[in-house]
């Protein structure tokens, strides 16, 4: 019997073992083929041989650095594929350098692995997903201000990227961005009196797409992808708070479902029409 084809290559650069052998091997469960490296140097030589569906780098690496690996990548014919660097350091300024050098969406370390699984999943969807220049300019622009703002503070210029409650966020202004945009486009997606099963998943592949779109444009919500989300889906009406945790344990697997991959796809092209960045 034939083996299924794979979903695509993820290079992963991460110089702890036991870590790169867990990526490796969950990634090659939901169907992927893996290189690995675990220097900076290796990473480089990675990509300028392979041409990788997705690429996870992470930040510290011996030799020289994932950010610097990044930077360097751009200018290979190979290295077109969305950079997901995995950080410990959630400073605002480090996460600048890395939207500078190219890279498209962050993992904290030490996060559940279903939250990188999500993200493989998405990023590996598309080429057309990677963050476009005019998104990242728009990011720079926000977290220079960012950076201004903390600077005058005593506090250590970081996000707060540790697990949150879902319903702290609901106010914030890219929560309700989505919100507004959810609501403006209420005819493209299953009204909430429709509680079949395929009108759910649409709904929740939907309300992803939204939430994928803005944070093209937000760092924080890069940083923080599945507490948006979470709080997305209270804010709009679409799942309650206690529903929640037991929605995202394997929330990588719907895009394997058309519904769900089909309504996100379309909810991404239709956000750009009713919030312009």
């Amino acid at each position: 019997m034939s083996s299924a084809p794979s979903k695509g290559l993820v290079i992963v650069v991460e110089d702890d073992a036991t870590v790169r052998r867990m990526y490796t091997s969950s990634l090659k469960q939901l169907g992927y083929t893996v290189l690995a490296a675990e220097s900076g140097e290796d990473g480089l030589a990675l990509l300028s041989q392979h041409q990788a569906r997705v690429v996870i780098l992470d930040i510290d690496l011996p030799g020289i650095s994932g950010i610097e690996v990044c930077r360097r990548s751009r200018s290979l014919a190979t290295a077109k594929a969305p950079v997901i660097f995995i950080t410990g350091n959630d400073t605002v300024d480090i996460l600048q350098e890395c939207i500078e050098a190219g890279g498209d969406d962050f993992i904290v370390k030490g996060g559940p692995m279903s939250a990188l699984l999500e993200r493989v999943n998405y990023w590996a969807r598309g080429s057309s997903r990677k963050v476009s220049e005019r998104q990242r300019r728009l990011i720079l622009d926000k977290t220079g201000a960012m950076i201004e703002a903390l600077e005058a503070k005593p506090e250590p210029k970081a996000l707060a990227t540790a697990a949150a409650d879902p319903s702290q966020l609901v106010e914030h202004p890219d929560v309700l961005r989505v919100r507004d945009a959810f609501l403006s486009l209420k005819e493209k997606w299953p009204d909430l009196s429709d509680h079949s099963v395929k009108a759910r998943i649409r709904r929740f592949g939907y309300l992803t797409g939204l939430v994928n779109a803005a944070a093209k444009s937000s760092l924080e919500m890069k940083v923080r992808f599945m507490d948006f989300l979470r709080a997305s889906m209270m804010e709009c009406g679409v799942a309650k708070e206690n529903e929640l945790a037991t929605m995202f344990e394997n929330w990588h697997q719907l895009y394997t479902n058309p519904n769900f991959s089909d309504a996100c796809a379309a909810a991404e092209k239709d956000f750009a029409d009713v919030s312009p960045d």
